[in-house]
């Protein structure tokens, strides 16, 4: 029979930071990657260089050991809110205040795609996910085109 508690202890180096029981009686079933199902453990500051996870026997059942999966995590993201470093807006944008991410804003009314507002972030080459927010009303645009560059390229 499989384990109920299988005990994988996560390292900062050699200090441990937590010990995670894992039921191995059913598969793990948070997300996948690389056509294997991983279940998470935690997220874990590591302020050295070697993260360690060890799986002992120290059980009630047997414990299996295949793999392990990291991932860097936990950074906050980078934000340039209108009116920060890294934002534009050329033409006739409008700042406004009272809504929006810390309560402003900058709108436009339909046009050319002339006027333009951008965000310029510096960042290591990765894959990174891209998202926008903005306050709702019913006179906004349904199409608001927005373009990401990698560097100069669309």
């Amino acid at each position: 029979t499989r384990a109920t508690n299988a005990p994988y202890e996560v390292f900062n180096g050699a200090t441990s930071l937590e010990t995670v029981p894992v039921g191995q009686q059913a598969a793990p079933d948070d997300f996948t990657d690389q056509g294997a199902v991983w279940e998470t453990l935690g997220t874990f500051t590591i302020t050295g260089g070697t993260l360690l996870v060890e799986l002992s026997d120290n059980a009630n059942g047997m414990v299996v050991a295949d793999a392990v999966r990291i991932e860097r995590v936990g950074d906050v993201p980078p934000i340039i809110d209108n009116g920060e470093t890294g934002f534009g807006a050329s033409g006739a944008w409008v700042p406004y205040a009272a809504l929006g991410f810390e309560n402003d804003l900058h709108y436009n009314w339909a046009g050319d795609g002339s006027d333009v507002a951008s965000w310029s972030f510096t960042v290591t080459p990765g894959q990174y996910q891209v998202a926008a927010t903005w306050a709702e009303h019913t006179n906004r645009a349904t199409n608001a085109p927005y373009e990401v560059f990698n560097g100069a390229t669309s």
